[in-house]
């Protein structure tokens, strides 16, 4: 009954329910909420379109605040579009090149989207255009190298030469033999042939380890100056003599000084102190050999040299007043006996080198040594005919007395200069002991000395050989010889200036076996001898 029908008119109704009268509550998707407030009456998920429309969830899956419908990322909280990336991956673009992180290579890297060859974050410029970038290229701005190599970036590492060294390195770049110029520079060898620490380029004498320069003697001969006297041995003649070059006229060892200027050397002159003379002759050096009166006897020597009838052992007139025989008186006419003269005994004296002097001792009292007695006069004085020097050999001396009346006696006696003998030279022994082989030429040698030491060579000397034994004596067999072809052809020593030396060959070839005594004879009238010994081969 319509008492108990609130909708009264709705026969499907008898309250209003929730649509009210006339409206059914038909809950068509059973969600809980009738249709006739249901805006989604079919959705039983929905009462209200809200953004997505019934039928289609509002969910926001992600909860961006952008539902799912409307979300083309509903699962990316951080996009609604997947944009270049895609969902769930952002867009960023960390380095502002335009190119988001998820396709940039090198999202760092502004510059670049791709690593490249050189990576992100450098680079792949090639400053040098050679086709390797800079990150590659240990030489960016060296179009012809990538690397430094041997000489650094902008220099090539060419070797001209060959030799392994590169012509950044190479002193010598067109040389193979050498990378450095050394003494010699390039394209010359630093050889030092001779190893005296002087290159060849620079050694005047590359083959000879003394010398880097010729010098006076040229190579190989060594610029000894033995003498010291500023001359190598090789131009001196006299390479132990430091005041002579040459031998000159006296020989090495002697000088060649010409003390009074005449023109003959000191070591030839036996008046080396009297320009005018050259031998003492008869008034001695310091006299000149004048003879103003031609009488024959010299001024020296003659008591008047201005009257010819005067002089030594002239006839004497008696009584006249005029000394004629220079005896200091003139003889009364009827003394004609003449003083009893004794002379002295000859004597041997040393050479002084340009003659011993009549002052010498020995000599003094040789001329002293004579006296005469006269049997008027008794005692009368002596004179002499010496020289002021006595030179080498006999010296004969003609001793005058004279008496009162002019009546004179002479006598004579000598004076004999030697020498100084060395004895014989080696290689003959001088006490007889040497054994020579017939057939060998044997060198005979010896030395003589003016004033005891100083070797002259102004002597003349001959050998003489004697056999005076069939046996053989001596007893030491000597070998030093010399060759056939320098053995002597005569008797005559020849004196060698270098040595210094009396030299004589003697060939023994065609001898018998035995002993032989060698007999030198000097010009000075002493005879030396020594015995030696042939044997057969």
């Amino acid at each position: 009954a319509d008492c108990n029908d609130n909708c009264p008119t709705d026969p499907l109704k008898t309250e209003p329910g929730v649509c009210g009268c006339d409206v059914a509550d038909t809950d068509s998707d059973a969600d809980g909420t009738p249709d006739c407030i249901d805006a989604c009456p079919n959705d039983a998920s929905k009462i209200d379109p809200g953004i997505c429309g019934c039928g289609v969830s509002d969910a926001d899956s992600d909860g961006d605040g952008t539902a799912d419908c409307n979300d083309n990322c509903p699962d990316d909280p951080l996009k609604t579009e997947p944009g270049v990336c895609g969902c769930g991956t952002p867009d960023t673009d960390s380095d502002a090149d335009g190119m988001p992180d998820c396709n940039d290579g090198c999202p760092s890297d502004p510059g670049k989207v791709e690593p490249g060859v050189c990576g992100c974050g450098v680079a792949d410029t090639d400053s040098d255009g050679d086709g390797t970038p800079d990150c590659n290229d240990q030489c960016p701005n060296d179009p012809l190298k990538v690397e430094p190599g041997i000489c650094g970036c902008g220099i090539e590492d060419t070797d001209s030469d060959d030799d392994g060294t590169a012509d950044c390195n190479d002193l010598c770049p067109s040389d193979p033999a050498k990378a450095e110029p050394g003494l010699c520079g390039c394209g010359v060898s630093d050889a030092d042939s001779d190893a005296d620490g002087t290159p060849d380029c620079t050694d005047g004498c590359p083959n000879d380890p003394d010398k880097v320069e010729p010098g006076v003697c040229g190579c190989g001969i060594p610029e000894t100056d033995g003498d010291g006297d500023g001359t190598p041995d090789c131009v001196d003649e006299c390479p132990d003599d430091p005041d002579k070059t040459a031998p000159g006229v006296c020989g090495c060892g002697i000088a060649d000084t010409d003390t009074d200027a005449d023109g003959t050397p000191d070591c030839n002159d036996l008046c080396p102190t009297d320009p005018a003379k050259t031998e003492p002759g008869i008034c001695g050096c310091g006299t000149p050999d004048t003879d103003l009166d031609a009488d024959g006897v010299a001024g020296c020597n003659d008591c008047d040299d201005n009257n010819p009838s005067v002089y030594p052992g002239a006839p004497e007139v008696c009584g006249n007043g005029v000394d004629e025989d220079c005896n200091g008186s003139d003889p009364v006419c009827d003394d004609v006996t003449p003083p009893v003269i004794t002379c002295p005994t000859d004597i041997f004296v040393g050479l002084d080198c340009g003659g011993t002097p009549a002052t010498n001792a020995s000599i003094q009292a040789f001329l002293n040594g004579a006296t005469a007695e006269d049997d008027a006069d008794g005692t009368v004085p002596v004179t002499n005919d010496a020289p002021a020097l006595f030179g080498p050999g006999l010296n004969t001396v003609t001793f005058t007395a004279s008496d009162s009346s002019g009546n004179t006696s002479t006598c004579q006696a000598s004076v004999h200069v030697t020498y100084a003998f060395s004895d014989l030279l080696q290689p003959i022994n001088p006490d007889g002991s040497s054994i020579f082989k017939i057939g060998r030429v044997v060198p005979v040698k010896f030395q003589l000395y003016c004033s005891a030491t100083i070797p002259t060579g102004t002597a003349t000397a001959t050998l003489s050989v004697f056999k005076i034994l069939n046996t053989v004596t001596g007893s030491v067999e000597e070998v030093t010889t010399v060759s056939p072809g320098e053995a002597n052809t005569d008797n005559i020593f020849r004196y060698d200036p270098v040595s210094q030396q009396y030299v004589y060959n003697w060939a023994t070839k065609g001898l018998s076996q035995g002993t032989y005594q060698l007999r030198i004879t000097i010009s000075d009238g002493t005879i030396h001898t020594v015995n030696l010994s042939l044997k057969a081969k």
